[in-house]
């Protein structure tokens, strides 16, 4: 088991915590994401240092300081059914395709830059959880969904999907539900 910690990367393993130290980022920075990738491999959002990818005791891939996931909080990861590796950051959202990155914000549909939380839902479309409201990727461009007038609900913090496609997000106000296209709160 990984467990991200204010104080860097650590491994669970044989009833043992031990720190990851091969890497001054996994070792010292906040860990704020985790995401498994399909090739076996970990996703690691940090603080202040962007992303990385590590296996096996290697850092495989690191965002530099040339990169825009460098010096950004990476608050939440999702790998979607396609391998497309969507990274949410304090200046926005980017999907990672190889090398290629694509930045989703406010001036492209989104609620707000920052963003606290995705889900791919059964569907495709990835949820976007940010600091002020509910947001979606499909087909490439970004929408927005005010649910202010749900007692006052802004910060989305996680999901959660039944099996009939009912969507349930954990805000700063209540617990709202998604079905069939509209939302109800439970406060």
């Amino acid at each position: 088991v990984m467990i991200g910690t204010s104080r860097g990367l650590n491994k669970f393993l044989d009833e043992k915590i031990a720190a990851i130290g091969d890497n001054a980022s996994l070792r010292d920075d906040a860990i704020l994401s985790l995401a498994p990738a399909s090739d076996g491999s970990l996703w690691v959002g940090m603080y202040s240092t962007g992303l990385v990818n590590w296996k096996d005791g290697v850092v495989r891939e690191q965002a530099t300081q040339s990169s825009p996931l460098y010096g950004t909080q990476v608050r939440a990861l999702l790998e979607d059914k396609k391998g497309n590796l969507w990274v949410g950051t304090s200046q926005g959202l980017y999907r990672k395709r190889g090398a290629e990155l694509v930045r989703y914000g406010e001036a492209n549909g989104l609620p707000r830059d920052f963003i606290l939380s995705l889900h791919e839902s059964r569907s495709g479309r990835i949820w976007v959880g940010t600091a002020n409201g509910l947001g979606y990727v499909e087909n490439g461009k970004a929408s927005s969904i005010d649910i202010s007038s749900y007692q006052s609900a802004q910060d989305v913090f996680g999901f959660s999907e039944d099996t009939d496609g009912t969507l349930w997000l954990a805000t700063d106000r209540a617990v709202l539900r998604l079905r069939n296209g509209k939302i109800s709160a439970v406060g």
